[in-house]
């Protein structure tokens, strides 16, 4: 467990010790339980008196936009405390990204930038805090598997959302530490809890109670959409009996998820995912084109800046620019995703490969480490840079991804790193076919999430 304290068992220092809060600005505190008046009063959140977690850090990095009454994830950690199997997980992520952040800046020029794996491993080897750490979240993990185990001999018995809940942070666990393949099998294990508990009752009727709830099963569905485009098995299919129903839920929660993504997108997104395992044969069939390109269509259609427009009444921090940005990436790369994932659409699509890559750019280019929704970029960030074909593009996109680890240290940042060197030697050795670079990344199947 990642701490900056150690409790003490002394109840003398259990009754004096003062807040982290008060303690740090050198406050007197009252020592009120579970959160002191001080801190209340301030407008702060009280960090407790015990361990210390990086709970909030995590917590930043999981909507657009963070605050005490403006991030859903915030409620996170009382409902946790009579769910063990939750909390350990919780603890298990937090600690994985204290192992992260524990890093010096990276200061190697991005074309001699290290290995991911490699990269992690000697960080998590040398530096102390690291270990410690990255130990402390191993352990937590399995703890939090052993509880969980034991919840699922009854599953009825437990609230389907905490459940959920917990799927998420193994999901986002495997994200912080490097986003390979593990993450594919608590998608899928989320998906067996939808049908296992109440089949019979629509997930929207039971989920979305609380904006918590919209969240945790936004992202779930966020994980499951992007998480398909990127890999050759049926993602898309386990998620899409659920997506119809779900589409107001995805609706609710555009103006609080991380993604900044419309739901209209991320909806044509899964149909361009589920179209593309009928176009990877030699021949495909005339009406996969057609399909494809009316995805093309309809994304083109889609008023994004009357979109963002809408949002604003419903966030406290205007944020009309960048999520207008944001969102326009997103759709290009969506444009862009059909043109690799369905070859036959090339010649008769409205716009080309090298004007949607443009588009992409120059849209990234407006929104910076600095605004909250950088860390929102990577999916749009990869395909484009997959595309890239001179050393100036690459060296950009190198460098944006290596900012965005920087500001938000998830590991599978570096796994859109590997995946993006291996799109380019394959590009540049002549190995990419006519069917391109997506194909040849889906018949390695490094089973990477980008998200």
């Amino acid at each position: 467990m990642a701490t900056a304290t150690t409790a003490k068992p002394n109840l003398t220092y259990f009754l004096n010790n003062p807040c982290h809060n008060c303690r740090r600005r050198r406050l007197r505190c009252d020592r009120s339980r579970p959160s002191c008046n001080k801190c209340s009063s301030l407008g702060r959140e009280c960090l407790g008196y015990d361990k210390l977690f990086v709970w909030t850090q995590v917590c930043r990095d999981l909507a657009a936009h963070d605050g005490p009454d403006c991030n859903p994830f915030r409620e996170l950690i009382p409902l946790s405390l009579a769910h063990p199997f939750l909390l350990h997980i919780i603890i298990a992520t937090s600690a994985m990204h204290m192992s992260n952040i524990s890093h010096p800046p990276i200061t190697t020029q991005p074309p001699l930038l290290p290995d991911p794996a490699d990269h992690l491993q000697c960080l998590r080897a040398t530096d102390g805090i690291s270990r410690r750490a990255f130990l402390d979240s191993l352990v937590a993990k399995d703890r939090a598997i052993q509880h969980l185990r034991y919840v699922l001999k009854d599953p009825k018995g437990v609230d389907r959302g905490v459940l959920l809940a917990a799927m998420l942070f193994f999901v986002n666990f495997e994200l912080i530490d490097l986003g390979r393949g593990g993450w594919k099998d608590h998608l899928h294990g989320a998906c067996r809890i939808l049908d296992l508990l109440r089949p019979e009752v629509s997930p929207v009727k039971l989920d979305s109670r609380t904006a918590l709830h919209d969240c945790i099963v936004s992202d779930f569905v966020i994980y499951h959409i992007l998480g398909s485009t990127l890999v050759s098995a049926g993602l898309a299919a386990s998620i899409a009996k659920h997506a119809l129903n779900l589409s107001p839920l995805m609706e609710r929660v555009e103006a609080t998820s991380y993604l900044c993504c419309p739901a209209t997108i991320l909806q044509l997104i899964l149909s361009a995912s589920r179209l593309s395992g009928d176009a990877t044969g030699p021949e495909i069939p005339h009406s996969v084109t057609m399909s494809a390109l009316d995805i093309i269509h309809h994304a083109m259609a889609f008023d994004i800046r009357a979109w963002a427009v809408s949002i604003q009444p419903r966030i406290k921090v205007p944020d009309l620019a960048s999520r207008t940005a944001v969102a326009m990436a997103h759709r290009a790369a969506l444009c862009l995703y059909i043109l690799q994932a369905v070859p036959s659409t090339r010649p008769h699509a409205p716009v080309s490969v090298d004007a949607l890559v443009r588009v992409i750019l120059n849209h990234l280019s407006e929104v910076d480490e600095g605004d909250v929704h950088f860390k929102a970029t990577s999916w749009p960030t990869f395909i484009a840079g997959a595309e890239a074909r001179d050393y100036d593009t690459r060296v950009w996109v190198l460098s944006r991804l290596m900012r965005m680890w920087e500001c938000c240290p998830w590991g599978y940042v570096f796994a859109a790193v590997e995946m993006l060197r291996r799109t380019w030697r394959m590009r540049d050795d002549g190995s990419v076919g006519e069917a391109g670079w997506l194909q040849e990344l889906w018949a390695m199947d490094m089973g990477f999430l980008i998200v």
